[in-house]
């Protein structure tokens, strides 16, 4: 992943996803690049069941994504945001 994903656009992905209620699909359409697209993507893996959510990923991708939703379920008590973590 040579996109550049940074902690404020995970939130700001986060706070669109879960307290406004935007759909991903919405939200992908309106990305302005891959960057976002993969930020978008990588909160919107937090929807998925944890048993399946890194299935079929590189092990060094799955590391990555694992990481940022380590970050954004520790943003979660203190923004309201309800994950499935």
């Amino acid at each position: 992943m040579s996109q550049v994903i940074t902690k404020s656009g995970l939130e700001q992905a986060a706070r669109r996803i879960f307290l406004e209620k935007k759909s991903t699909v919405e939200l992908m359409a309106s990305a302005q690049d891959l960057g976002d697209r993969f930020t978008i993507a990588i909160v919107a893996l937090l929807e998925v069941d944890p048993a399946l959510r890194y299935t079929g990923m590189p092990a060094d991708e799955a590391r990555f994504v694992k990481s940022c939703h380590a970050y954004l379920s520790s943003l979660a008590t203190i923004h309201g945001l309800v994950t499935r973590t």
